[in-house]
């Protein structure tokens, strides 16, 4: 149970992270 509460908490932040680096290389190439 808890390691797959870490799992799933670690993908949600990979997430939000890939997400904001995406975002920062959209501002990039505007």
């Amino acid at each position: 149970m808890i390691l797959n509460d870490l799992s799933v908490r670690i993908a949600l932040e990979t997430l939000l992270l890939a997400r904001k680096s995406t975002m920062l290389q959209y501002w990039h190439l505007l």
